[in-house]
């Protein structure tokens, strides 16, 4: 795997769950084009490069009670919805860190009005957004520099330019 994790926090308990909470969690990343060498669109590039990985690895890793996520995206900066629901968990898990005390683990689905509605709640929703949406941006960058660095043999330098 391409990066390996500990699950403990960046789920809810479920029962659904097969994995305990210290479970590591082992993630393949793959860039994949959405043309074919016909240079004919594929529309489901990214689904497929999941399912692709999934087939590979998936089976083995839960045999050994590791859990696997693969994290897909393609060469126009599209994510696949594993690897956007991977950033969103990691985001809520930073958020709740970041709001220790304020917000409590089960934050989500908010159920109670009273409480969504609370200024804590909503200073988390925006921290974790933000959060979100760095990440996103994050690997919007790896993503560009990757085939930059494939198809032009070289990368620019975009961290200094984040307004951008």
């Amino acid at each position: 795997g391409d990066i390996v994790t500990s699950v403990a926090g960046l789920n809810l308990a479920r029962a659904s769950y097969r994995f305990a909470s210290p479970t590591d969690l082992i993630t393949d990343v793959t860039l994949v084009h959405p043309f074919d060498s016909r240079h004919q669109l594929k529309e489901d590039s990214l689904a497929e490069a999941e399912a692709r990985k999934n087939r590979a690895y998936k089976a083995d890793y839960h045999a050994q009670g590791l859990a696997f996520a693969p994290l897909a995206c393609n060469s126009f900066g599209q994510q696949g919805p594993d690897l956007l629901r991977y950033l969103w968990l990691v985001a809520d898990r930073h958020a709740q860190r970041k709001c220790s005390g304020l917000v409590p683990s089960s934050v989500i689905p908010v159920t109670d009005v009273q409480y969504s509605a609370s200024a804590s709640v909503s200073l988390f929703k925006a921290c974790r957004a933000r959060l979100y949406r760095q990440s996103v941006q994050e690997v919007l960058l790896a993503i560009y520099e990757a085939v930059t660095e494939r198809v032009l043999g070289r990368t620019y330098a975009l961290q200094a330019y984040l307004e951008y």
